[in-house]
């Protein structure tokens, strides 16, 4: 089952990386290209949200913080969804995806292992972008595009830190 999930989401990985060269053009096809990626997984309608960090060119102080709180997370997860399931039950705000985000946090929260993950070689390739800055500054478009996606994942890992599959899971789009 978990091998056909995965299939899933990488067919609406390819979609999303075909929708990638309309982020500065037409941003409705964009937006169509992606609701069509949705069919295969529903996770594809975060895609649709990043838009304005994947236009962005971040600054290396942005890039330090970035780091920062990455490494921090590591150590002390953020309680974000804990915090955020707890206000959406006290508004009674009932939906599906509360009800997906309650079961992930409740059986899926698996231990966090430290260690030779895939942490090392994300602070790495930050570290590398950082010491050599001004060649993502000078990059096109286009490769500053799949800079950005790094950052996207970075951010999801620093937000979904609570929840070590709710990262992985949104690791296949990065």
């Amino acid at each position: 089952f978990r091998e056909f999930d995965i299939l899933r989401q990488s067919l609406s990985f390819y979609i999303f990386l075909y929708s990638i060269k309309y982020i500065d053009g037409k941003l409705w096809k964009y937006v169509a290209i992606n609701m069509v990626g949705a069919f295969f997984h529903i996770g594809a309608l975060m895609l649709l949200f990043i838009v304005p960090i994947l236009r962005m060119r971040f600054s290396r102080n942005q890039m330090l913080i970035v780091l920062f709180l990455y490494i921090l997370t590591m150590v002390f997860p953020l309680p974000l969804i804990s915090v955020s399931l707890a206000f959406a039950e006290m508004v009674s705000l009932p939906s599906w995806l509360l009800v997906k985000v309650v079961a992930m946090h409740e059986y899926l929260n698996y231990p966090r292992e430290f260690g030779l993950t895939i942490s090392i070689p994300c602070i790495l390739l930050l570290f590398m972008i950082i010491f050599k800055y001004q060649v993502y500054k000078n990059l096109c478009r286009r490769d500053a595009v799949l800079i950005n996606l790094f950052f996207c994942y970075l951010l999801i890992s620093i937000l979904g830190s609570e929840i070590n599959e709710f990262v992985t899971r949104f690791g296949y789009y990065f």
